[in-house]
Formats: structure tokens, sequence, C-alpha cells
């Protein structure tokens, strides 16, 4: 809380938040304070809450693992957002967005996406959303890069079998991605003992991160 005084913190997939960690952010949030382990000394902060779940949180409430404070303290505005399968088009704009962050990634020209590309993409219905279509969209920059593929073989789950590096660059950002997400996984997402154990910068590893595509909080869940 501290460290986002001034600005926004993001709270991810917030219905997996513990009771206990409810409480002390029901605190920060009703007070304005953060008192840091160790200190009785109350330290004034302001932040921007934002949280996201894909649960129902008041089934979760109603079940006795969320607080119903919490919750009515979170729930100032409320946006829903639907399946990425309800929003027609959008999975096209998004797709070829991703593959054009993805080709400056490997170093390649984003491919085109003929008929029967954008065919398959509208007729899926994407139970992993978003996350899902990204994937999909770097193994099809994948089999680019050796001037290949379709988004139709990039659907397939054993098509990763194939996506091995084809040049040096391509390798050295594979394993780099490998090696943040197993260090992600290890320390359960504290980024400063990621950092520390991969003997790089906070602001280098958070620099990677986002150039790799990485996603902390599905490393974590």
């Amino acid at each position: 809380m501290r460290k986002a005084h001034g600005g926004t913190l993001f709270l991810d997939e917030v219905g997996a938040c513990p009771i206990d960690v409810q409480a002390k952010l029901l605190r920060v949030l009703e007070t304005g304070t953060v008192q840091p382990l160790g200190s009785d000394e109350d330290i004034e902060t302001d932040v921007r809450l934002v949280a996201a779940t894909n649960e129902d949180l008041n089934a979760r409430v109603a079940g006795g693992d969320f607080r119903r404070d919490f919750l009515f303290r979170l729930n100032t505005f409320e946006l829903a957002l639907p399946r990425l399968a309800e929003r027609g088009d959008d999975a096209v704009l998004l797709f070829e967005h991703f593959m054009r962050a993805l080709s400056e990634t490997y170093e390649v020209e984003a491919p085109n996406l003929p008929a029967e590309d954008v065919a398959a993409l509208l007729a899926l219905d994407w139970p992993g959303n978003v996350r899902e279509l990204r994937h999909v969209a770097e193994r099809r920059v994948l089999a680019a890069r050796r001037g290949r593929g379709s988004v139709a073989e990039a659907l397939r789950a054993d098509n990763q079998q194939d996506d091995v590096p084809a040049t040096l660059r391509e390798a050295v950002a594979s394993f780099e991605k490998t090696l943040i997400a197993q260090a992600i996984k290890a320390h359960g997402g504290r980024m400063d003992a990621v950092a520390e154990a991969l003997g790089i910068g906070r602001r280098t590893l958070n620099e990677k991160i986002v150039k790799l595509g990485l996603e902390k909080a599905r490393l974590i869940d």
C-alpha cells in the first residue's frame, strides 16, 4: 500500500484474497493509514483501489468466504465485462493487437489474417478468455517466424511442441521468459525477491515482464 501512495493499486482475482488480508485492506480503506510491520506508527496513504474478479462475490459472502463490509467498501463503482465470446469482433481486434506486440518481441513481421483465420477466431467460445487468445496469438507469431502457420493450427494444443525458437535472439527471449516465470512462481509473486534471485534490478525485471508478455496473476494462481 505504501508503494502505491498517490497512485492506483490493482487487486486481480480479489475473490481469492484471504479473510485476514481482507480485514487489513478494509482498515486501510476506512482509515486511510497503514501501519508498517513491527511499528506502532500509522502512516497516511492515498491510494485508488481497483479490484477484478470472475467470481460472484455476493455468493462468496453468503458462503462466509468473503467479508460483506469489505465488499461494500470495494463496490463504489462496478463495471461488468462480458466474456470474450460475447464481444463479437473484439476477438479479432485483440488478436491483431497481441500479434503486433508479440511480433516486436520475437522480431518478426506480424502475419496477416485471411478470412479463414478471422472465421476461426469468431467461431471459438474462448473458455480461457483473453489470456487464451493471447497464447494462441503467440503460437501464431512463432509459427510465422518459420514462414508457416494459421490460426487453426495455433488453436491446436499439440501445435505447441513445434514452437522451437528459430534464432539465438528468439531463444534468449524464450529462456528469459521461462526463467522469470519460474522465479515468480517460486517466490509467490514477491517481486523484490524475484529481482534479487535473478540478479537484476526491479525496474529491469518490470520491463522484461512487460516485453515478454508475462502475466504475474496467472503464474501465482
